[in-house]
């Protein structure tokens, strides 16, 4: 196609893997441009960041430019310009990139990252999935042709499950709480643990932890 997005597949978020790395907050994007080699000239991609997640393009996260199979090339804020093509309209919610002028029948592969802000963080404080998504628009080859594509974390804040199955002879059942496995930020988290009326805590008290 003349435009295609993609991200990685589904995963299971870990906060803490955001530092220092480029994992965990960080969303990994790729736009492919004129996949077919048909001729092009002057088109240039509008990258649009929905809400959640900001772009983030710097000498750690730069827009990465790969012409065919060549070497690809990085663009930061430093770096605007190259053979590549031009970096313009930087924000937080995308970026333009310009394309040389053409005419040429080559595949431009665009790599770039967004970041999880806060208030994408904050929706992720459940059990459930959460879901990010990322446009990309091609201009400039006749009706404009747009592209998006969706990364979704597996998320879980709790987890009930049996640690140990029942034992007969002592008539108990071991059981296991996992809090926070995405390691978000918590502070005065409580757990409430309700026992039915045929249950008991065994030993009674902080014992039985």
């Amino acid at each position: 196609g003349l435009i295609g997005k993609a991200t990685t597949a589904a995963a299971n978020f870990d906060h803490s893997a955001a530092i220092p790395s480029i994992q965990g907050d960080y969303i990994l994007w790729t736009v492919v441009v004129n996949r077919n080699k048909i001729p092009m000239s002057g088109v240039s991609v509008v990258d649009e960041v929905q809400a959640g997640h900001d772009l983030v393009i710097d000498d750690i996260h730069p827009l990465a430019v790969k012409k065919n199979s060549e070497a690809a090339l990085n663009y930061t804020g430093s770096a605007l310009a190259q053979v590549n093509g031009t970096l313009s309209g930087i924000t937080g919610t995308g970026f333009t990139f310009t394309l040389p002028a053409g005419p040429w029948s080559d595949t431009y592969t665009l790599t770039f990252y967004t970041k999880l802000n806060q208030t994408g963080l904050n929706g992720m404080y459940k059990n459930g999935t959460s879901t990010f998504v990322n446009r990309a628009t091609l201009k400039g080859h006749g009706s404009d042709i747009m592209v998006s594509s969706t990364k979704t974390y597996n998320l879980e804040m709790l987890n009930k499950s049996l640690a140990a199955g029942y034992h007969f002879t002592t008539r108990t059942v071991q059981w296991k709480l996992t809090v926070n496995r995405n390691k978000l930020p918590m502070a005065n988290g409580i757990v409430t643990d309700y026992l039915p009326d045929y249950m008991s805590l065994t030993p009674s008290g902080a014992a039985a932890f």
